[in-house]
């Protein structure tokens, strides 16, 4: 995804016009949310959760 999609001009266009912008969170520079994004994958693999976006069910 182009780096300007995280640009907050988008995001507000894309708001004041009623639409559900669907930006991924990029932490690259965030140290606090990469570790939280780590935790959050820790937690769901001790769960052994499978998203829909992984599972090989067809």
């Amino acid at each position: 995804m182009d780096s300007a999609y995280h640009a907050p001009i988008i995001k507000d266009k894309s708001i004041d016009k009623g639409h559900v912008p669907i930006i991924d969170i990029n932490p690259r520079r965030n140290k606090t949310l990469k570790e939280k994004i780590n935790a959050e994958n820790r937690r769901l693999d001790l769960l052994n959760f499978e998203s829909p976006e992984t599972s090989s069910l067809s």
